[in-house]
């Protein structure tokens, strides 16, 4: 997605929606594309830990069932 759409920051998206200046379905267009790139950095960042997504332990709540 390297620059091949343009949204607005999030604070200045939630303005223009509230303003009447983006439709629904224009605000879920732009907020699908941050969600896209916040996934890419994501992946970008665990691949540079040396950490593939796959191998990742299961998320516990660090509660344990013992009586």
């Amino acid at each position: 997605m390297s620059g091949a759409h343009s949204t607005y920051p999030l604070p200045d998206l939630l303005a223009r929606w509230s303003r009447g200046e983006l439709t629904v379905e224009q605000l879920a267009g732009h907020l699908l594309q941050h969600v896209i790139r916040h996934d890419q950095h994501l992946a970008q960042l665990e691949k540079a830990h040396g950490r593939a997504q796959a191998s990742l332990p299961p998320f516990t709540s660090g509660a344990t069932n013992t009586p």
